[in-house]
């Protein structure tokens, strides 16, 4: 007689987990996943539809608790906040991506087409998630931007009269999602503000030769630039 599979979420359903419990799976976790011997539950597992929308439908109700979400903040932060672990995440993410190098291609052409066949998602994207800097700092024009360079780029343009939308369309090109800070509607053209940590460098020469490529008009700002944006920006003035 084939022996029945334990159930353990039917087992919990409707009872509380004693804390004791919740500690001894806790150490474990900790001690395999220090020997290298955690192994996630799905790994190499093709799950089907309905699976994978149960699982969505669960880490949505679990992260609409306001609490658990707090305490999850305050543990990932106390992570990084020791040098020692933002090293190691730093190696390992830098091994993963040198071994496997079509990885970010890939990855990148996965997101387009959920959000080309999810547009509710991709808005809600846009809104929030695109970076981890929530727009935060007002304009004279009055809308939100995520940094004082971008802020001082839309007052310049209120004060000379051009108007410009943030954030307002993504670009789909060469495999590569962009969305240009800046567009002036009246010439059709893009300013795009590079900052100043340690990836912008990449960041721009990636863009601009996207930009250049796929023939948009682009103007591109550095920080260095932002005490001279009546020269970077006098070909937009009326």
């Amino acid at each position: 007689m084939k022996k029945k599979r334990f159930d353990i979420e039917k087992f919990w359903k409707g009872r509380t987990q004693p804390a004791s419990v919740k500690r001894k799976r806790s150490q474990r976790i900790k001690e395999l996943w220090l020997s290298g011997k955690w192994r996630p539950w799905n790994a190499g597992k093709h799950l089907s539809k309905s699976h994978r929308l149960k699982l969505r439908k669960s880490n949505v109700l679990r992260y609409s608790d306001i609490r658990l979400r707090k305490k999850v903040g305050r543990n990932v932060k106390k992570a990084f906040s020791e040098s020692n672990a933002r090293k190691k995440i730093d190696i390992a993410v830098t091994r993963y991506y040198r071994e496997h190098p079509q990885a970010r291609k890939e990855r990148a052409e996965r997101v387009i087409r959920y959000f080309k066949s999810h547009p509710l998602a991709f808005k809600r994207f846009m809104d929030s998630g695109k970076n981890p800097l929530k727009r935060h700092i007002r304009t004279k024009a009055g809308f939100l931007v995520r940094s004082s360079g971008e802020q001082k780029i839309a007052g310049w343009l209120y004060e000379h009269g051009v108007h410009a939308e943030y954030e307002s369309r993504t670009l789909f090109l060469d495999g590569y999602l962009c969305t240009p800070d800046f567009l002036i509607p009246r010439l059709n053209e893009f300013i795009e503000f590079y900052g100043g940590y340690p990836g912008s460098w990449k960041k721009k020469v990636i863009k601009n030769r996207l930009y250049k490529k796929c023939g948009i008009n682009l103007i591109s700002i550095t920080p260095s630039e932002l005490e001279n944006l009546d020269k970077c920006l006098k070909a937009i003035r009326r």
